[in-house]
């Protein structure tokens, strides 16, 4: 009996912990507006990036909630993390959230759908919140829905630099060079943008408005379809990480002040922070030159990219309910910045 009891009790205590750890979203300390990591070109001064103006370029309606959902819904709800955990990162009420807009560059029409799927888009970014005014489906004659074809970089640089220019966007956000699920269209979509930055104008005001690059990153297939694993392990990642990081950064800090009290080298009296502060935070940053930014959803963010990907009816055979349910981008986003 006493054994009984107590693997009930320990099996209550799993799950509690289970549910506990799925039911908040969590998100990397290196977000899309954290300016210190972000290096603006010599003779510019660094925009206000309190209120970061971050869009999202897609290549068929359905792929902002198949793909994307966690970091729109984290960017959307302002997603408050676990504060239970270090690595998680806590939004202030006095923190302004960016501004998010939307761009699908096709109505999807390879079936003869594009009118349903470009209806089923608005509804699905209404879920996801998004505004009405801060987004565009495009019926271009280049652009088509193809799984057979590449669309020209020149073609797409030309169509986003129009939207980037008159909606004044800070950042961009779309697929990889691997395309998330191989989609020559959506392999297409990074180089068209590294097209357009690299073209972009070298003048200093034309310099300080261009705009920064991320790109999601395709993972194996051997965790891309994990389901509820995703955001266990991704989670655990972010918190063995982050406390490693500080790990170093307190030996750093001690190995850092050790030397200089046998240096005897006094205290700055100009405000200056002292050398073993500095020496951490170089060392973070060379540790650290291009971080990836995580978003991880809470069980509230993955019923509400379910309930956005309930809008597209006409896209939900059998095997993309598979997806819906196994998929790990349903649960978990990491960005690369790109340089160019």
């Amino acid at each position: 009996m006493t054994v009984t009891a107590t693997r009930l009790a320990f099996t209550v205590l799993f799950f509690s912990i289970f549910v506990a750890v799925l039911l908040r979203p969590t998100q990397s300390h290196y977000t899309f507006n954290d300016s210190s990591y972000i290096h603006y070109p010599e003779g510019t001064n660094s925009p206000d990036t309190s209120r970061g103006r971050i869009l999202l370029v897609t290549a068929h309606p359905d792929d902002e909630c198949l793909f994307f959902a966690p970091t729109l819904l984290g960017l959307t709800l302002n997603a408050t993390s676990d504060s239970s955990t270090a690595q998680s990162i806590e939004i202030k009420e006095e923190e302004i959230k960016p501004e998010i807009f939307a761009l699908c560059l096709s109505i999807g029409d390879a079936d003869g759908l594009g009118s349903v799927r470009r209806d089923e888009y608005e509804r699905s970014l209404d879920v996801l919140g998004v505004k009405s005014g801060n987004r565009m489906v495009l019926d271009h004659p280049d652009l088509r829905d193809d799984i057979h074809s590449r669309w020209k970089p020149e073609v797409i640089a030309k169509v986003v630099e129009s939207f980037v220019v008159e909606h004044g966007i800070t950042t961009i956000l779309t697929f990889d060079r691997d395309g998330i699920s191989q989609h020559p269209n959506h392999k297409s979509i990074p180089y068209g943008v590294r097209h357009l930055l690299s073209n972009w104008p070298t003048d200093l005001e034309s310099l300080k408005m261009k705009p920064r690059l991320y790109t999601l990153i395709t993972v194996p297939l051997s965790i891309k379809y994990i389901s509820i694993l995703a955001p266990l392990l991704a989670k655990y990642d972010l918190y063995i990480a982050d406390v490693l990081h500080h790990l170093e950064d307190n030996l750093i800090y001690a190995f850092s002040f050790i030397k200089s009290l046998r240096s005897r080298t006094s205290v700055p009296t100009d405000g200056s922070e002292p050398a073993s502060t500095q020496n951490v935070g170089a060392a973070r940053e060379s540790r650290n030159p291009n971080p990836i930014s995580v978003f991880v959803s809470g069980t509230r963010e993955y019923s509400t990219a379910l309930r956005a990907m309930k809008e597209h009816w006409s896209q939900l055979v059998w095997f993309r309910w598979l997806n819906v349910m196994f998929s790990r981008y349903m649960w978990v986003n990491e960005w690369i910045e790109v340089k160019v």
